[in-house]
């Protein structure tokens, strides 16, 4: 049987975000003095300026692992900052359509240890790209970014 704890929000600034950026989140702790989630559960909802009927309209969520619960998959932090994605070692992504002229849209990832191979690390982060060909909106109060850990029981 799967039980479910509190919904959290998670720490990333992702208000302005331009297209073509990416932002990286607070670490999340998935082990806790050896006691851990077997899942977690993500739901985001954000902001972007109409984005152009040019391209792509995708925003691509990616994940960092650490093992260790301090070093992070490379170029990784564990910090809510900007990232350069280039060349790395991330999990996923997680690629979302978005509809052309939506402004304002929700969506949920369902797993989150499906990107590590079905094994939480103790602490990950999560990478959000933005590819709609819009920058985010400029007011963070229009992100909401959650998530609900998870755990099997008998």
């Amino acid at each position: 049987m799967l039980g479910y704890a509190a919904t959290t929000n998670f720490g990333i600034t992702l208000a302005s975000l331009a297209t073509g950026s990416a932002r990286e989140s607070n670490a999340i702790t998935a082990v806790v003095g050896g006691t851990g989630y077997d899942d977690y559960q993500l739901e985001l909802s954000f902001g972007v300026v109409t984005p152009t009927t040019a391209g792509s309209q995708v925003v691509n969520i990616w994940f960092a692992a650490s093992s260790d619960g301090t070093n992070f998959t490379a170029p990784a932090t564990g910090a809510d900052s900007a990232i350069v994605l280039g060349t790395h070692r991330l999990f996923g992504p997680f690629v979302q359509p978005i509809p052309v002229g939506t402004n304002q849209y929700q969506f949920s990832i369902p797993s989150v240890a499906q990107f590590f191979g079905g094994i939480l690390p103790k602490k990950f982060s999560v990478i959000f790209e933005n590819q709609t060909n819009g920058a985010a909106s400029g007011t963070e109060a229009n992100f909401n970014k959650w998530f609900t850990p998870m755990f099997y029981t008998t």
